[in-house]
């Protein structure tokens, strides 16, 4: 992740050069690293994976639901990231599955995992997004009882730690989880206290809720606009939201807050997901497995339009003659839109100029030769 960000941009990945063919101007353009990590080049990804979602969604109204890690299992969590992660997903369907149960239906989930707060605090947590009802053996849609939340809170948190609690316990007892305290420890507080799942209303305007979640699918745990250096003192300046003082109906002030460089890197660093593991995930209506079979047999009503999205795009492509594929630049000097492209090759020693200095480095220690 470091070593991508540190060199997102710059000339060690290389560039185009765009020479104006009226004035002879030129102006490069550096490539990005685009790792699903860095704070500078994923808005174009998060735009993508909103409007595919968005295509996927039935045309029912969705609960936006909240399922945390109390703050006792933190520590347990970025020791053992992969298994914890794991189990906050399939404690959280477990739940859902069974108010389906309860409800003689099929639900479809899509879960997003998310790690920090506004501060860069340590704070796993999954987003939900679940449809507000599901398919019964006939394909007919089957709504709550209730018109505001498809069970009863305090049975949805008893839900969700019955399953994380079950599930810790067979990875205890399998020996996968690496801690210094074992099942019987850990759980002799959280066993008696109350999970709390958030639970929002239902509603069929989800795109506010996809915009929300899709900020998390494709960045860093802090923007560039949130992140300044200060030189002079020497300390990151990290700006973020001060939910605590927030009142009803505003939006939360902005508080500032001063680290030490390593330390500011260590708090972005912690959340650097496992290799391999995956952010989002979909479950039942919405598993790539069961989505196809539902599609093709549900009524038409209960779909959305999934190419509405990509027919907007391409009619307002039109109306400001662009292409999907290359938008108008205007010459900064002379407001030309006509250039000469060039693709520029990396400099490999860029980064040694320019990041690290191997002139202060200690040599490496010479082997000892024995005869």
């Amino acid at each position: 992740m470091i070593r991508s960000i540190r060199v997102c941009g710059t000339p060690y990945l290389g560039s185009t050069q765009y020479t104006c063919q009226k004035c002879g101007q030129r102006h490069q353009v550096y490539l990005h690293c685009g790792n699903s990590h860095c704070m500078l080049c994923q808005s174009y990804k998060r735009m993508v994976w909103q409007s595919k979602l968005s295509s996927r969604l039935y045309n029912v109204p969705y609960v936006h639901s909240t399922f945390t890690l109390p703050a006792s299992l933190r520590n347990l969590a970025k020791r053992n990231p992969r298994i914890i992660y794991g189990l906050l997903f399939k404690s959280a369907w477990s739940c859902i599955k069974k108010i389906g149960v309860k409800l003689q239906a099929k639900l479809g989930m899509v879960g997003v995992l998310h790690t920090w707060g506004s501060d860069l605090k340590y704070h796993p947590h999954i987003h939900c997004l679940i449809t507000f009802g599901g398919l019964d053996k006939n394909n007919e849609w089957v709504w709550p009882a209730s018109s505001r939340r498809l069970a009863r809170y305090k049975k949805i948190n008893k839900y969700y730690k019955e399953s994380f609690l079950k599930n810790l316990e067979q990875e205890f007892k399998s020996g996968a989880i690496k801690y210094h305290l074992n099942y019987e420890e850990i759980c002799s507080d959280i066993s008696r206290s109350n999970w709390v799942v958030n639970n929002d209303w239902p509603t069929e305007n989800t795109e506010v809720i996809e915009e929300y979640l899709a900020k998390y699918i494709n960045r860093s745990a802090i923007s560039k606009k949130r992140l300044h250096y200060d030189s002079a003192q020497g300390t990151v300046e990290i700006t973020y939201k001060d939910y605590y003082n927030q009142v009803k109906g505003k939006a939360a002030p902005y508080l500032t807050k001063k680290l030490n460089p390593l330390l500011a890197i260590d708090q972005i660093m912690q959340h650097k997901l496992p290799v391999g593991l995956h952010r989002v995930r979909y479950y039942g209506l919405h598993h790539n497995a069961l989505e196809r079979k539902v599609k093709s047999k549900i009524k038409q009503s209960l779909l959305r339009n999934k190419d509405s999205v990509q027919i907007l795009f391409e009619l307002l492509t039109k109306m400001l003659n662009q292409t999907s594929k290359s938008p108008k630049r205007l010459c900064p000097n002379c407001g030309y839109d006509k250039f000469d492209k060039e693709k520029i090759a990396g400099d490999s020693n860029w980064i040694y100029k320019n990041i690290v200095d191997y002139s202060s480095s200690p040599s490496p220690p010479k082997k000892k030769v024995t005869v």
